[in-house]
């Protein structure tokens, strides 16, 4: 992990009295890009991070999973999927940035979502959310990429629940 976002990890992240790291309740992309924004507006170079969700919609601190090029990172589920098994998440959000500023999903973003998505079905960590950086970001989910099939009765399936479908 490079030091800069060592860091901005380091920084963002509070502790409790017992100096353990404290879980930001997740309701939505928004929270998910308060905790996120200041973390990957910063970096230089694709980063890709990944939120673990307990059972109850909190996010420990975000996970490294794969630092790139300026215009590129290579993922792969096998990657994602150890960081959420080690951080023994219930759910997951993933997100990268796109140094260039802008956060439309590329061809090869919604390919990887979607294989993170299948692989997440299968080993019961569902994928809640790709967020995309840039100026501003953009909610995979919230622009149709995933199916609405997919939120039928997974833990953590609430967190957009009631929010209008584009």
């Amino acid at each position: 992990m490079s030091r800069m976002l060592a860091w901005c990890v380091r920084e963002h992240a509070d502790s409790d009295a017992e100096g353990e790291a404290k879980k930001t309740p997740i309701s939505g992309p928004a929270d998910a890009a308060r905790l996120l924004g200041p973390l990957l507006r910063v970096q230089t170079r694709e980063v890709f991070v990944l939120l673990a969700l307990d059972t109850r919609g909190r996010a420990g601190e975000p996970r490294l999973v794969s630092m790139g090029s300026l215009s590129a990172s290579i993922v792969h589920p096998r990657e994602v999927f150890r960081e959420a098994i080690a951080a023994e998440a219930s759910s997951i959000i993933v997100a990268h940035n796109h140094p260039s500023g802008d956060a439309t999903p590329s061809p090869e973003d919604i390919a990887v979502t979607r294989k993170l998505v299948a692989a997440g079905e299968i080993l019961g960590i569902p994928v809640l959310d790709h967020l995309i950086f840039g100026k501003v970001f953009t909610s995979l989910r919230d622009i149709g990429i995933f199916c609405p099939e997919t939120d039928v009765g997974i833990p953590g399936a609430n967190f957009y629940r009631g929010r209008p479908r584009k």
